[in-house]
């Protein structure tokens, strides 16, 4: 094949590893979402809201500005066809958190463990979520663990270390009666999509079962 310039070549080497990377989590997010399925990407801004968009898209490691306005990003990978509304944590947002939760198949609420000054705000967006949505399944995403001398794998195993966090950001694995709540320390810009058995990949796996499990239920009706 020839190219008339580098840039042409530089496009389709990007493709062609767009092409791969697809396929080798396409194969994955398949697995897990049998139906088109909504989900709402929450937390107060600076969290790791886009980040974590761009991670399942591009598997990029890109850190980006605070989201200032609500943001409707559609992800399509394999199976998936989620409706992933990064929504800005500020006050003023989360005041308009209730025109994008109905309806959300699921929830991944993400939090940043480093901000200890904000905590209270944490605890405050996490009230309106559950004030909110009382059925979804929440998929809480511990996010920046290694900025406390932590791997996911050691911050797991460190019950003292998740009790402080979880007293502090008033978020247990109990959501409203009957609603599933699975809490998951990582880093999100460490984690690779393509690995197997990654912090991130069981969160998804989890949420994925859970929402594959309410619509075959619905279906049965």
């Amino acid at each position: 094949m020839n190219y008339s310039s580098l840039s042409e070549l530089s496009l389709s080497i990007k493709e062609k590893l767009t092409k791969v990377y697809h396929n080798t989590i396409g194969r994955f997010i398949s697995s897990l979402f049998k139906k088109p399925a909504r989900i709402l990407f929450l937390g107060i801004d600076n969290a790791g809201k886009t980040t974590l968009v761009n991670k399942l898209k591009y598997n990029t490691n890109h850190i980006y500005m605070p989201t200032k306005h609500a943001k409707n990003t559609e992800l399509q990978i394999g199976n998936l066809k989620a409706n992933i509304l990064d929504i800005g944590g500020h006050k003023a947002a989360r005041i308009a958190w209730n025109k994008y939760v109905i309806n959300a198949d699921g929830i991944v609420f993400i939090v940043d463990i480093s901000d200890h000054e904000r905590y209270r705000e944490v605890q405050q967006a996490w009230s309106t979520v559950l004030e909110l949505e009382k059925d979804a399944p929440i998929l809480v995403l511990m996010n920046k663990v290694d900025t406390s001398s932590h791997t996911p794998q050691s911050a797991e195993l460190d019950t003292a270390f998740k009790e402080r966090i979880q007293s502090a950001t008033q978020i247990t694995g109990f959501g409203n009666p009957g609603q599933a709540v699975k809490i998951v320390y990582l880093s999100i810009i460490n984690e690779d999509i393509n690995k197997e058995s990654t912090p991130l990949r069981s969160g998804f796996s989890w949420l994925g079962g859970i929402i594959n499990e309410r619509s075959k239920a619905k279906d049965m009706q």
